[in-house]
C-alpha cells in the first residue's frame, strides 16, 4: 500500500470512530433530553459525566438487580461420593457446606461477602418436603431434590438464604470442590511448576484435610505467601481442628484473592476463559446468563475492581457475643433448637416481637451495616450507660437509634449505673487515643451528642469499651 493510500485509510478509520463517538454521545444526550428536564439540566452542567452515568444506568437494566444491589449465591457442595450429570448432583449425604452471598452495592461501589454457616437453623414449611422445622441450612439442597420441589434444591437454597439476609438472590452457582481446584489451576500464577495464588494468611494454620476415609495433617504459617491449588483447597475446605466459622473466613480470604487475580490478569486469554467454561460446565450448576447480561456486566468490571470489599460471617459473635446469633445448647433459653456443636439460631426466636420472622433482627442489622460499613469495620467496642443502670426513659434520639440496630462491631447496654459529672444530657466519651474517627463522627451525628476525649487515669471504662455513651 502506498503512503498516500495508507493515509486515506487511516483518515477513514479515524472518521469512523469520530462518527461512532458522536452517535453514542448524542444518542445518549437525546435520550436524556427526552427523559426529563432534570437530566437535561445535568447534561448541560456536566455532559461527559452525565453521559457515562446514563450509559451505566442502561447497563444495569440488563442485569438482574433490586434496591441498588446485584447479588449472587455461591454454594460449595460436599459429598464423599459426589457425581454430577450436567443437571443434578447426586451422592451420599449431599450438603452445601459453603454458602456465601455476594452482594454488590453498585451505587456506593461496595462488595459484601456474607458467609452463612452450614449449621444455621432454618424453620421451613414446604409441602414438597417432609421437614417442617429444625433443619440446618446446608441440608436444604438435598431436601429440595429428594422432595421433588418445583425449583429443586437450588430453589430452596435461594429462598431461605434470602430469608436469612434479606437480600434477594439474582444469580447462583453450585459448585463442587473439583471446580474450585480447576479454577485455581486456570487463573493461578505459575511458580516453580505449580499453579496457585498469592494470599495473605492472618494466622497460623494447624489443620486436618479429608482424603478418602482419613484425614491428613497440614500446617501453614501466617503472612503473605504463594499457595498452590492443592494448598488453597486445603486451606479453604478444612475445619476439623477449628470450626465452620473459621473456615468461612478463610473462604472469604480465598475469594478475595481470586477476585484480585482475575482483575490483575483481566482474563484476556480466550483459552483460559474456555477452560473455566468447561470446568463449570462439567462440575457446576449456575444461572443462565444472556449475552446482554454479559455485555452489561463488562461495564461494571472497572468499578468492581476498585470496590471496597467487606467480609461478614453470621456466627454467634456478629454484633457482639450472642447479640444476633446464638448456639442454643450453650446459651439457654434462646430458641427452640437444642442441637449441640455449632448449630446456630437467631436470637429473635426468643423475642415475642419477631415470631413471624425469625431473622428479622439479623436482616435489620445487616441493612444498618450496609448503610454504614466503615463504622462496623472500624471495630470499635461501645458501651451505653445511664444514671439508673436501666433503659427506662431514654432520650427519644437514643431510643430511635437503638431500634435501628446500630452498625457497631459491639454494643453493650450496661446495667451499671455510671454517669460522670457532665452538664449535657448525652455525652460520647472517647477512651484511649481516639483511633475510631468514623464511629465517633457517626455517634455525634446520630445522637446529636457532645464528644469528649478523657484521661483514662481519671475516668476508666467499666466494660473495657473504646467509646462510652453516657445518658444523664
Amino acid at each position: 500500500m502506498s503512503n498516500v493510500a495508507f493515509k486515506k485509510s487511516l483518515w477513514k478509520f479515524r472518521y469512523f470512530f469520530v462518527v461512532l463517538f458522536f452517535c453514542v454521545f448524542f444518542g445518549t444526550y437525546l435520550g436524556s433530553w427526552m427523559y426529563s428536564f432534570e437530566h437535561r439540566a445535568e447534561f448541560f452542567s456536566n455532559p461527559i459525566e452525565t453521559t457515562i452515568r446514563l450509559l451505566e444506568n442502561r447497563a444495569i437494566r440488563n442485569i438482574n438487580h433490586s434496591n441498588g444491589y446485584i447479588t449472587a449465591l455461591i454454594m460449595g457442595i460436599d459429598s464423599r461420593e459426589l457425581r454430577f450429570d450436567g443437571e443434578e448432583f447426586t451422592g451420599k449425604d449431599i450438603h452445601t457446606d459453603t454458602i456465601i452471598q455476594l452482594v454488590y452495592d453498585y451505587n456506593a461501589n461496595n462488595l459484601f461477602m456474607i458467609s452463612i454457616p452450614r449449621d444455621t437453623g432454618i424453620a421451613i414449611d414446604e409441602s414438597c418436603t417432609t421437614q417442617e422445622y429444625d433443619k440446618a441450612i446446608n441440608r436444604l439442597y438435598a431436601a429440595g431434590q429428594n422432595g421433588m420441589c418445583e425449583n429443586g434444591g437450588v430453589g430452596l437454597m435461594m429462598k431461605y438464604t434470602e430469608e436469612v439476609t434479606g437480600f434477594e438472590n439474582h444469580y447462583f452457582a453450585l459448585v463442587s470442590f473439583e471446580t474450585f481446584y480447576d479454577f485455581f489451576e486456570v487463573i493461578g500464577e505459575n511458580r516453580d511448576g505449580e499453579n496457585g495464588l498469592w494470599i495473605d494468611i492472618p494466622e497460623n494454620v494447624y489443620e486436618y484435610y479429608p482424603v478418602g476415609d482419613h484425614f491428613e495433617y497440614f500446617e501453614l504459617q501466617k503472612g503473605y505467601q504463594f499457595l498452590s491449588s492443592e494448598e488453597l483447597l486445603r486451606y479453604a475446605r478444612s475445619r476439623k481442628s477449628t470450626s465452620d466459622f473459621v473456615r468461612a473466613r478463610r473462604q472469604q480470604i480465598v475469594i478475595e484473592a481470586v477476585k484480585d487475580q482475575i482483575i490483575s490478569e483481566g482474563l484476556s486469554d480466550p483459552a483460559k476463559i474456555f477452560e473455566i467454561y468447561n470446568s463449570f460446565r462439567d462440575n457446576a450448576l449456575y444461572s443462565e446468563i444472556t449475552l446482554d447480561e454479559i455485555v452489561a456486566g463488562v461495564s461494571f468490571l472497572d468499578n468492581v475492581a476498585n470496590a471496597n470489599v467487606y467480609n461478614l460471617v453470621l456466627d454467634d459473635t456478629i454484633g457482639g457475643q450472642n447479640a444476633y446469633m446464638v448456639k442454643p445448647s450453650f446459651s439457654p433459653p434462646y430458641g427452640k433448637h437444642t442441637r449441640p456443636g455449632f448449630y446456630l439460631t437467631p436470637v429473635a426466636y426468643a423475642d415475642d416481637c419477631c415470631k413471624e420472622d425469625d431473622f428479622f433482627k439479623v436482616k435489620q442489622y445487616l441493612e444498618s451495616i450496609f448503610s454504614y460499613p466503615s463504622v462496623y469495620f472500624e471495630e470499635a467496642d461501645v458501651a451505653l450507660y445511664t444514671s439508673s443502670g436501666t433503659q427506662e426513659e431514654l432520650p427519644l434520639a437514643v431510643e430511635e437509634w437503638l431500634e435501628l440496630d446500630p452498625p457497631l462491631n459491639s454494643l453493650t447496654i450496661s446495667e451499671i449505673a455510671f454517669t460522670p459529672d457532665f452538664e449535657e444530657e448525652i455525652i460520647v466519651v472517647v477512651f484511649g487515643d481516639g483511633s475510631y474517627p468514623v464511629t465517633i463522627e457517626y455517634l455525634e451525628d446520630k445522637l446529636n451528642a457532645q464528644v469528649k476525649e478523657v484521661d483514662e487515669t481519671k475516668l476508666t471504662p467499666r466494660n473495657g469499651e473504646d467509646i462510652g455513651i453516657f445518658i444523664q
